[in-house]
Formats: C-alpha cells, sequence, structure tokens
C-alpha cells in the first residue's frame, strides 16, 4: 500500500462508516481504489497528450 493510496483510502474510510455501517468499511477500499485509478487514468491521459503533441512538432535547425 503506497503513502498516496493511503492518503485517498482514509476519507472513505471516515466517511463511507458514516453513511453505511460496517459494510461502508468493506466497501470504502474498493472506492479508493477507483478513485486512485480515476486520477492515474486522467494523469495518463494528460501526459499521453502532451507526448503526441511533442512528437507531432516539427523542429526547427
Amino acid at each position: 500500500m503506497t503513502l498516496g493510496n493511503m492518503l485517498v483510502q482514509l476519507p472513505f474510510l471516515y466517511l463511507m462508516p458514516k453513511l453505511w455501517g460496517v459494510n461502508g468499511i468493506w466497501v470504502a477500499y474498493p472506492l479508493s481504489n477507483i478513485a486512485i485509478g480515476i486520477v492515474v487514468g486522467i494523469m495518463m491521459w494528460r501526459d499521453i497528450r502532451k507526448l503526441d503533441r511533442t512528437v507531432l512538432q516539427p523542429t526547427t535547425a
């Protein structure tokens, strides 16, 4: 488990039991992984777009 995962997981572990009781504890972990996956996906998409722009631009000498 990484520090980033823990920072995302802690709010879920705090909020979900208040909303759903004991079941919220079990739901918190998968929801935090989904949230991290979405953030990582967005970051990768932005980096790939930036990489495509730099590769496609012609170099001038």
